[in-house]
């Protein structure tokens, strides 16, 4: 069976899936890049990355990232020491990307009226799958909800179903709001303002008692229960989605910001690559792929100079996407179009900084982030600038349209006013750690 077939399948049983995808190869290994394996709920899998120790553990990602919805980077090194015993001595690396395939939320719909076609329309252009209730055959069609995923003219029973991403709604037309709420008393409850679920909309008690069967009763009714409730079937529809665009967000791990560290070049004045470096127990790269993997997905790094010294080094590879300069040798703006190029399409924003600043504090990151966010984030210390900076992604493609050999300060120069100062109480942000006499100062104050 086919990886995509199946997946589309699982999607549209509403059941959740993994996708791990071999990103990155370098040498040789017992597959190729691009290769797929798809692990469903039960643990089975379609599709292969090579099998053997790789395939084991990436199973095991797998099955976490389906239960945190959060996707994971990993890394391996096939050479003897890493994996003989199961016979996969190919000497090469390849980095995997595993990511959790989530089907989309359901919104059930009870009552077929007027109001419940616009919020149908509404709920589907938001991704939402839509399951309209009502025992009225000639309200619960097709011809009425094309866009409805099941209209259904009977009154089904959720009890044995799993809650996870189910949103109830009503917009009720008359007597027929009974049977419902005494069909599904927690679905229900939760959309009349009651003590289920907790993600429906307070309808005022007016609009339950005389609401009419035609579903002319409603809207009048709701603006009557409340001051600021809209006036058209559209409106009270795009309010009632907003509702539920909160519920969905508020149990869903968000990530919207990829972070990008630079670690390629030659650091000639320490004499040996600062990425490497201890502090803390932890190399200058283990600790900022730590740091930055609370806030970012993805994270990667970009490295060149010694390269493969710095790939083998890092104690938790598995933490980043690792993307090669080979070009290094124009300066830092190159590296940074390399990692930018390698970033997913729809994020809202990039965290950055270079290798050589490793003392940031979790607080300061988190300031950074803070919403709303601007087009540009910089913090401060003492009245000085630092690192890591955020900026939107609106900025990317200006940061790729300059030459290479040119400055990434030009852009930020051009934004400075549109740019959020933040003060923080972290020197860290102002540790930049070029030569040897830098290193001791820092390890001094640790």
């Amino acid at each position: 069976m086919d990886v995509y077939d199946e997946l589309i399948r699982l999607r549209r049983l509403g059941q959740k899936c993994a996708i791990a995808t071999i990103v990155q190869v370098r040498g040789s290994i017992p597959s190729f890049e691009s290769a797929k394996l798809l692990v469903r709920e039960d643990g089975s899998m379609i599709g292969t990355i090579g099998g053997g120790c790789v395939e084991a553990e990436v199973w095991n990602a797998a099955r976490e990232v389906m239960e945190t919805e959060k996707s994971k980077h990993m890394s391996f090194n096939l050479g003897q020491d890493a994996a003989y015993d199961n016979g996969l001595i190919c000497g090469g690396q390849l980095d995997v990307f595993v990511e959790p395939v989530i089907p989309p939320p359901r919104a059930i719909i009870f009552g077929a009226g007027h109001i419940s076609k616009s919020l149908c329309k509404v709920a589907n252009l938001a991704g939402f799958s839509t399951t309209i209730v009502d025992n009225r055959e000639s309200f619960a069609n097709r011809e009425r909800f094309p866009e409805a995923d099941r209209p259904r003219i009977h009154l089904p029973d959720h009890r044995h179903a799993r809650a996870s991403r189910r949103y109830a709604c009503a917009a009720l037309g008359g007597h027929h709001a009974g049977p419902v709420c005494r069909h599904d008393r927690q679905q229900a409850e939760s959309t009349l303002g009651g003590q289920g679920a907790g993600k429906g909309w307070p309808v005022a008690p007016a609009a339950r008692s005389n609401s009419r069967a035609d579903g002319s009763g409603d809207r009048r009714d709701l603006a009557r229960g409340d001051r600021g409730a809209p006036q058209s079937e559209i409106e009270l529809a795009l309010a009632i989605h907003v509702r539920l665009r909160r519920g969905v967000l508020a149990g869903a791990v968000e990530v919207s910001v990829a972070g990008l560290i630079l670690a390629a070049g030659e650091s000639m004045r320490m004499g040996s690559p600062k990425a490497l470096l201890e502090f803390r127990g932890e190399t200058f790269l283990d600790r900022l792929t730590r740091v930055f993997s609370q806030f970012c997905a993805p994270v990667v790094v970009v490295v060149g100079a010694q390269a493969d010294k710095i790939r083998s080094g890092v104690k938790s590879p598995e933490r980043a996407i690792f993307a090669e300069n080979t070009n290094y040798q124009l300066g830092q703006l190159s590296s940074m179009q390399c990692g930018l190029r390698t970033l997913p399409e729809k994020i809202e924003g990039v965290l950055f900084t270079l290798v050589d600043h490793p003392n940031v504090q979790p607080s300061t990151i988190a300031a950074l982030l803070e919403q709303p966010r601007p087009l540009l984030a910089i913090p401060r210390c003492q009245g000085r600038r630092g690192h890591p900076i955020y900026f939107g992604a609106g900025l990317i493609g200006e940061f790729l349209s300059i030459p290479p050999d040119s400055q990434a300060k030009a852009v930020i120069a051009r934004h400075i006013d549109e740019t959020r100062w933040v003060d923080v109480d972290d020197s860290g942000i102002l540790d930049d750690v070029d030569d040897a006499a830098a290193y001791r100062r820092l390890i001094e104050t640790a």
